[in-house]
């Protein structure tokens, strides 16, 4: 976090890119790489699942100038409310991920399961962030539609 992310920051922002733009790379980064630790680690040995296990984190490291200040970028007023959210569903996967390791576990008799069902979960997360993240603040598209119901005479609450 230290150390690479200001780096690559300047560097994307060198490069052109958008505050959307290195949101994305920063998150599909820190996924892809997860990811690939994630396949890894399996085949190796204790010092490489060791040395797997510290580039998964190092990767995971990108994400809070990623998604996670993407929160703040989606909105002014309610970033408690998104973050507590994100939070939310995050709990919940930790409490489901538990019982799903033990099934993958004890029905194959490995862990390969359970480290490619983590690598599938990163590559699908980082393409849904990917394509569908977005940095227009949700007042801004509530202000939007207000301003066309004004504009049109119709209610689109409906």
């Amino acid at each position: 976090k230290v150390l690479v992310n200001p780096i690559l920051d300047r560097w994307f922002r060198h490069a052109g890119y958008t505050t959307l733009g290195c949101r994305r790379w920063f998150t599909g980064l820190g996924f892809a790489g997860g990811a690939l630790a994630f396949r890894i680690i399996p085949s190796c040995g204790l010092y490489g699942a060791t040395a797997g296990f510290s580039m998964m984190l190092g990767f995971f490291a990108l994400h809070p100038p990623g998604f996670k200040a993407n929160y703040m970028d989606v909105t002014a007023l309610h970033g408690g409310l998104i973050s507590g959210v994100g939070n939310t569903i995050a709990s919940v996967a930790s409490s489901i991920g538990p019982p799903v390791v033990a099934y993958y576990r004890e029905s194959s008799g490995s862990w390969s399961p359970a480290f490619n069902c983590s690598a599938l979960l990163c590559i699908a997360s980082a393409a849904v962030f990917c394509t569908t993240s977005s940095t227009v603040r949700i007042e801004d598209i509530v202000a939007a539609e207000g301003k066309s119901e004004e504009l049109d005479g119709h209610d689109h609450s409906q």
